[in-house]
């Protein structure tokens, strides 16, 4: 059950990583839900030879994999892309003015607590050189009363603790 309205918030991720699997990971706090509007990516590879790619995951309470979105695009050793996920976007399958990748979203991804959103990089080659991805996450965001999820709150009180862009 809401309890507000709508907040619009961001989040910027790690920016500096080895690779691991996982880059940025944004999980849903209790009591919230949230409605993904856009994901910015600047990737740097490293100077290893390898074949990467950036992929958005969703993983819902069960860490189950629910939706994975991938460009159509790859990175060489020592390229830097810049990536946006987005509704509405053009899926653009090369780069664009050099380093643009444009991939869509769904229109309605809603996040319900608990549920979370990785930006990952997956390789073909060396998974021990540092990478540096910065990552930055736009999503509105409502208060609700319970998880739904077998895991009532007791309290309405807002559970946002980042800033408002608003």
């Amino acid at each position: 059950m809401p309890t507000g309205e709508w907040k619009y918030r961001g989040l910027e991720g790690p920016s500096t990583y080895d690779n691991d699997g996982g880059i940025a990971h944004f999980n849903v706090p209790p009591r919230e839900v949230w409605h993904i509007l856009s994901i910015w990516a600047e990737y740097t590879a490293s100077d290893t030879v390898a074949t990467r790619t950036i992929r958005v995951v969703v993983r819902d309470l069960a860490d189950d994999i629910v939706m994975e979105i991938a460009p159509g695009v790859t990175a060489a050793a020592s390229v830097q892309r810049d990536f946006l996920f987005a509704p509405g976007v053009v899926d653009i399958t090369s780069v664009r003015d050099t380093d643009l990748v444009m991939t869509p979203l769904p229109h309605s991804l809603f996040l319900p607590a608990g549920w979370d959103i990785t930006v990952q990089e997956q390789s073909s080659g060396d998974t021990t050189d540092s990478e540096i991805l910065i990552t930055q996450l736009i999503y509105a965001s409502m208060n609700v009363m319970s998880t739904g999820n077998a895991s009532a709150q007791s309290s309405d009180q807002p559970a946002n603790t980042d800033s408002d862009l608003s």
